[in-house]
């Protein structure tokens, strides 16, 4: 019996908003004034893609506060450990600003709270779990959630098995309790690696069969796939 979900974030619970504007172009006016000279977002985002590439050929996932560190260093600007902590929450807090909650993730996890099931999140992300839980409250989706784990919390990126299984720890269930929902077919692969049930969500595309998994297009129609499920909620206790 299902007892537990684990979803993916950026493509199955939320979107990017269409009038968001991008971190690079927010973080802009500070970085200048930090380097004392005049800095455009397109030099911040070649940083960017130049440093994030340099951490995924080391194999290791990618954190905000490394990102950083290094972003300004690439930049030639000196600075302190303040100056990268505070460069490391003004990019979450714009990225964050760019996200969306989908209206059927807002429909659905209120749901699966009701009905009993333990609902984590596993996905890539630059930001560790106690920076996603502030993203989280402010969606308004604390009270539906009982882990959240990234891949910055671990250093590792999905869908290495490891990332799965300690968002299941944190629910404290076992890997063939758990289904898996996400809109990328390697990270179903990993999470099927890793002991899981998995479904592909294929938003905007063709439901059916996908590489041997099931593929739904809404979220609506993991909900149907649960059957009566767990009921008794008195031991699940929210995120936030």
């Amino acid at each position: 019996m299902i007892r537990g979900l684990l979803f993916d974030w950026a493509g199955t619970l939320v979107r990017r908003a269409r009038a968001a504007s991008d971190p690079f172009r927010a973080c802009a006016p500070w970085l200048a004034d930090l380097a004392g000279r005049p800095l455009q977002p397109g030099d911040i985002e070649r940083a960017y893609l130049a440093v994030l590439d340099g951490i995924e050929r080391e194999g290791r996932a990618p954190d905000v506060h490394r990102l950083a560190a290094e972003i300004l260093d690439w930049l030639g600007i000196p600075a302190a450990a303040g100056d990268v902590e505070a460069f490391a929450l003004r990019f979450f807090e714009s990225a964050a600003a760019c996200e969306e909650l989908y209206d059927d993730a807002r429909a659905l996890l209120p749901s699966l709270r009701y009905r009993g099931f333990l609902v984590g999140v596993a996905a890539n992300s630059l930001f560790r779990a106690e920076l996603l839980r502030r993203q989280i409250q402010r969606l308004g989706i604390g009270g539906y959630l009982q882990a959240v784990v990234t891949s910055a919390d671990l250093g590792i990126p999905l869908p290495n098995p490891a990332v799965y299984r300690a968002a299941l720890r944190c629910l404290g269930i076992e890997p063939y309790e758990a289904l898996y929902v996400g809109a990328s077919l390697s990270l179903a692969k990993g999470a099927r690696a890793a002991g899981l049930r998995a479904v592909l969500l294929v938003r905007d595309r063709r439901a059916g069969d996908h590489a041997g998994f099931l593929a739904v297009e809404r979220l609506a129609a993991v909900s149907d796939l649960l059957g009566s499920g767990p009921v008794d909620v008195r031991r699940h206790r929210p995120l936030l």
